[in-house]
């Protein structure tokens, strides 16, 4: 079996964009069941609300830790930073989504936190 586990750093989270263009069924089926759970009323709604929270969580921890490792800025504002990493995903899957053929998920992703890491570091 393949390991799929990424190493919980911004080098590692460039792997997040390759993962996703990989098991792009999956990613398709998060992506409309997440935007057709917007309604409070919709009964997948807390579980998408509580998925962004987690994965925001996450993203932020991530920073944090490279915060302590002398990797990012002290300065950063690593919870409004984590906020923006999900965000700029989720725009890009969008995108790859609805014209794969003309937009490289992977590629994209990965140049965005390429430049992340330049600027956020120290």
């Amino acid at each position: 079996a393949r390991d799929t586990e990424m190493p919980l750093t911004l080098e590692g989270l460039r792997a997040l964009g390759r993962h996703n263009a990989e098991t792009a069924q999956l990613t398709l089926l998060y992506v409309v069941l997440g935007a057709e759970s917007i309604d409070p009323q919709e009964p997948l709604h807390d579980y998408f609300a509580d998925r962004f929270d987690m994965a925001r969580r996450l993203t932020q921890l991530i920073l944090d830790n490279e915060v302590a490792a002398g990797r990012v800025r002290a300065d950063v504002d690593t919870e409004q930073t984590a906020a923006e990493i999900m965000a700029t995903l989720m725009g890009i899957e969008i995108q790859w989504l609805t014209a794969p053929e003309r937009f490289d998920l992977a590629k994209r992703f990965e140049a965005y936190i390429d430049r992340l890491i330049t600027e956020l570091a120290p």
